[in-house]
């Protein structure tokens, strides 16, 4: 039986379908997170804006699937295509970011 009070792991695995955000998030550093962008000119800058940037980055990432990136670059694109796609580009970021955070603090404790 498992005791209650012990909060059970985050999976570290990626999911079989990612999203863009969940590959960015997995296999990036956290420096490379936001674009570059953000540096150039921080008050104009969104969190959720990935782009060619971070494309080019997973294409040279080691374990990072060609054909997932593929997908996952692709459905991100199409999301940018309309004004709703903006928010869920927001929401898909954040949740990739909270599951990240979540698998750091638990490796941090």
């Amino acid at each position: 039986m498992e005791d209650p009070k012990i909060i059970p792991a985050p999976s570290e695995k990626l999911c079989c379908n990612p999203s863009f955000a969940d590959l960015v998030f997995y296999f990036l550093p956290e420096e490379k997170f936001t674009s570059l962008d953000r540096h150039r000119n921080p008050r104009f800058a969104k969190p959720h804006c990935l782009n060619n940037y971070h494309y080019l980055r997973l294409q040279n990432a080691p374990g990072c699937s060609e054909n997932c990136l593929e997908v996952a670059w692709t459905e991100w694109q199409r999301l940018g295509e309309n004004e709703s796609g903006d928010v869920a580009k927001i929401e898909i970021w954040e949740a990739a970011k909270q599951m990240q955070s979540r698998i750091q603090l638990h490796k941090n404790v």
